[in-house]
């Protein structure tokens, strides 16, 4: 049990001087004498066990595990910690004395209109311009000139071109949904044109070239 008798807390400071904070009041009418009294309320942490008198202050007690009181009061019980962190939602601060248990968003969710939303996947052709957090959904771009991507994601950004090695011939020009196609002539160009049809061409707006030269007979 904790008596509240101080009427005035001490709290912070203004020019190296303490600043003097009243303990907040509430009014009770005593019992027996019928006279209203300005009782202490509890502080947050805390509730009240017994009315204060005419000769002895509020009794208050601390809350027990899994409630608590955020607020000076005069409360005859704790709240319950009432905040389930459940489904899409994970714990970022447990319950204590003084603050309910708060939930956010687990990682690739964010939070709208009180559900926790799976953060957009930019397609093929797009990247992340801005990644999603707790708050705001992915932000997608489409690949400028020079890159790609090829997969849905909502972590990666749209990747550069490969530029083909000395020795090595462009294939296949790269586009917004894939990489360039590099490989040396003759040999591997036949094992291309088996593997790569014009329907892919015509779909993903590609362009196959060769390059390798004549080879004489």
């Amino acid at each position: 049990m904790l008596i509240v008798p101080a009427l005035f807390l001490l709290s912070g400071s203004l020019c190296g001087a303490s600043v003097v904070h009243p303990v907040p009041t509430f009014d009770h009418r005593d019992p027996v004498t019928g006279e209203i009294l300005k009782c202490p309320k509890c502080p947050p942490g805390m509730f009240m066990s017994a009315y204060c008198t005419a000769t002895t202050p509020t009794q208050c007690q601390p809350c027990k595990n899994g409630h608590f009181t955020d607020l000076w009061n005069y409360l005859p019980r704790c709240l319950y910690c009432n905040n389930l962190c459940t489904g899409n939602l994970e714990v970022e601060t447990e319950c204590s004395p003084t603050t309910n248990r708060i939930c956010r968003c687990k990682e690739g969710f964010y939070s709208a209109d009180d559900f926790c939303i799976r953060h957009t996947e930019c397609g093929p052709g797009y990247g992340v311009q801005t990644k999603g957090t707790q708050q705001t959904n992915t932000v997608c771009e489409k690949c400028p000139e020079g890159y790609f991507s090829s997969s849905s994601s909502a972590v990666d950004l749209c990747v550069k071109h490969q530029e083909c090695s000395s020795g090595q011939s462009v294939l296949l020009t790269g586009s917004a949904y894939s990489d360039t196609v590099c490989g040396t002539c003759e040999k591997n160009l036949n094992k291309f044109k088996m593997k790569y049809s014009n329907d892919h061409f015509i779909h993903y707006g590609r362009k196959a070239i060769h390059t390798c030269p004549s080879v004489k007979k």
